[in-house]
């Protein structure tokens, strides 16, 4: 199984009173470049999945740009148009505000999906799924297109409905996915890079 991997990097930050959480500065390095740097050993094509592709000019040599083709449903938007996109049979996903990549588990998840018939396969930890640390196959893409044309369009909701494969991370594991959601979330950010 090809793949491709993606940078779901269109929400509205909000709660950062507009600052665009990609560019956030960790260990003298944004966050988007972090990441891109990762996933570039890792995979051929890469996908910067943004509502504000104008803000990621500085990436289109490295990475597709592409935006969500339905609109204003939240992360499963982004999820569907990164694998609308791709030429590859399925993408690993990763939100845009999470600065611990951990290289293993990424390389663990690629393992797990190949030669299996999964939709998906994640991660969970103590507190859960990871949704937006996961490997989605592009045979998804109809039955995220139905999804999203109702009402509820929660991310868990739809994995209720989908056959996924889950790795467990071991106790204390979730500060691996570890966001930034708040500005109180990015003064806490020097305990959690003490961890990782």
């Amino acid at each position: 199984m090809k793949l491709g991997a993606a940078i779901l990097a269109g929400g509205k930050n909000s709660r950062m009173k507009g600052r665009n959480k990609a560019f956030i500065n960790i260990n003298g390095m944004n966050i988007i470049d972090g990441a891109i740097e990762v996933l570039k050993k890792r995979f051929d094509e890469i996908t910067i999945v943004t509502n504000s592709p104008e803000d990621y000019l500085l990436y289109r040599n490295d990475c597709a740009i592409v935006t969500d083709i339905i609109k204003d449903k939240g992360p499963l938007c982004g999820i569907h148009a990164g694998l609308a996109h791709t030429s590859n049979d399925g993408v690993f996903f990763i939100a845009c505000d999470m600065p611990f990549l951990h290289n293993g588990l990424i390389d663990n998840l690629t393992e797990a999906i190949q030669g299996t018939g999964f939709d998906c396969v994640l991660p969970y930890t103590d507190r859960g799924q990871e949704p937006l640390f996961a490997i989605y196959s592009k045979k998804m893409v109809p039955k995220l297109e139905k999804f999203l044309r109702g009402d509820n369009y929660s991310i868990k909701r739809f994995l209720k409905g989908c056959s996924c494969k889950h790795i467990k991370v071991c106790s204390g594991g979730s500060d691996l996915f570890y966001n930034i959601n708040s500005l109180e979330d990015l003064e806490r950010i020097t305990a959690y890079e003490s961890k990782v």
